[in-house]
């Protein structure tokens, strides 16, 4: 958050300026080489039929920041730019919010530092927020059931257990409510655009600093002489002690999350991993020097978390079982009160890796992975129209004319991050200035007849 950020009002940049004279967000062609064990850039891939994040060998095609683009080329990869949009630099975005709360989270109290380390982390979160305005229920009557669905859009019901079902919806009313009922549409269509409008945020700075992570993380996965097991977005487990240049207090600097009263950089060795195993992001088991287990398993509190489930991760390396079922809560937020209900449920968690190639050894047990390698990727559009603002209620009829053409843009993402796939369908800042998309989509014919005049004769007067 303390990097430089993209800002103002993007512009269409002249790819022949090259790579290194370039700040924003690029569609661009890459190659990464084939002995590449990780992968840096991701990309969006159709595996057995489900559409995964992945981070492959091979060429392939996406959006990507500036800045990532230029790390990728430093490790070897091969760039080839096809269009983009550049942005301001500005590295006082964020500067003071981040050392005042830093500098408070370090002195501060064990509550203190909970608070403080919560609004460092969620504040840069908060500029993608997608447009929308949702809402979630859980209920058991059907006739509620059938008011839901013929009332609100994109309705997405998950059955819980008993009669139980968990309904989550956009509050935008079903277009078939108008002629049912016009007041209530209006009133109901009225309030999710206030919703909607209350959502202030910058796609282009939250891309910006998961770009910007990813890098950062990055570089510790290739230190000399040491080998990186698992990675998270802030930290690494490694086969050998962190180098002390890169541990510390300070900002960007590591610190070993095994240390207790008594730790000291100097005695960092003895706050070692005996065994662990990783099987997904958010699901690893560890045990330590000192006889502690520590098991994260996303979408399961620590309460469900026992030895059977521990076990049960080892026997996934194994490949004894490939499935995991336990008891779990599950919670709804009233958004009315405030107030939450909790439910125990039997879940069943399903472990079918295929963002990497499982590499198993003579006895059948899972030990590595390798990336998957492509060749290419199927350009499934030529650009991306990019909407420079938020629109307001009086601007809808300029939205919904953009509408056809903004749903035919491309559909793979390598993107940011999975909540931030579709970079074009949001805004990339606050004032939305019709002439001034005119005039990018004019400067982008005039540049491609200046690359070759013989365009002219493709394009309609």
């Amino acid at each position: 958050m303390l990097f430089d950020m993209p800002v103002g009002t993007p512009i269409r940049y002249i790819i022949s300026r090259g790579l290194d004279n370039f700040f924003g967000f690029a569609y661009a062609e890459v190659e990464c080489p084939k002995d590449i064990h990780m992968p840096f850039l991701p990309v969006y891939l159709q595996v057995d039929g489900k559409e995964r994040l992945v981070f492959p060998t091979g060429r392939f095609k996406g959006y990507y920041f500036s800045e990532e683009l230029k790390y990728a080329v430093s490790l070897g990869y091969k760039v080839t730019l096809i269009n983009g949009y550049e942005f301001t630099r500005d590295n006082q975005v964020f500067k003071e919010y981040v050392k005042d709360l830093y500098d408070l989270k370090r002195t501060g109290n064990t509550s203190e530092r909970i608070i403080f380390k919560n609004c460092l982390n969620s504040l840069y979160g908060r500029m993608g927020r997608r447009r929308q305005y949702m809402n979630s229920l859980i209920i058991k009557d059907r006739q509620s059931m059938t008011k839901i669905e013929q009332t609100y859009v994109n309705v997405k019901p998950e059955p819980l257990f008993e009669e139980y079902v968990s309904y989550t919806f956009e509050k935008s009313p079903h277009p078939e409510l108008k002629n049912i009922n016009p007041t209530l549409f209006n009133t109901m269509e009225e309030e999710f655009q206030r919703g909607v409008e209350g959502v202030i945020g910058n796609i282009a700075i939250a891309a910006a600093i998961s770009a910007y992570a990813r890098i950062e993380i990055d570089k510790y996965k290739r230190l000399n002489n040491i080998t990186c097991y698992y990675t998270d977005n802030d930290s690494v487990v490694t086969d050998k002690p962190m180098p002390a240049e890169h541990l510390g207090e300070e900002i960007g600097k590591m610190k070993n999350v095994l240390a207790d009263s008594d730790y000291t950089i100097a005695k960092d060795s003895e706050y070692f991993i005996e065994e662990g195993v990783f099987i997904r992001d958010k699901v690893y088991s560890l045990k330590t020097f000192k006889g502690e287990n520590i098991t994260k398993f996303s979408g399961l509190s620590q309460f469900y978390i026992t030895d059977k489930i521990r076990d049960s991760l080892f026997a996934i390396v194994n490949k004894s079982v490939n499935t995991i079922t336990t008891k779990a809560l599950y919670n709804s937020k009233n958004s009315k009160d405030f107030s939450v209900q909790l439910f125990e449920v039997t879940k069943t968690f399903k472990f079918e890796y295929s963002k990497r190639i499982e590499l198993i050894n003579d006895k059948g047990e899972w030990y590595n992975t390798k990336p998957i390698h492509i060749q290419s990727i199927k350009e499934q559009h030529k650009d991306f129209v990019p909407l420079i603002g938020r629109q307001s209620r009086k601007e809808t009829t300029v939205k919904h004319s953009l509408k056809y053409q903004m749903d035919q843009s491309i559909n793979h993402y390598n993107v940011y991050n999975s909540d931030y796939k579709f970079f074009d369908k949001y805004y990339l800042n606050y004032q939305f200035d019709c002439k001034n998309l005119k005039q990018i989509e004019i400067d982008a014919i005039l540049h491609k007849i200046n690359e070759n005049p013989e365009n002219l004769e493709n394009i309609n007067a």
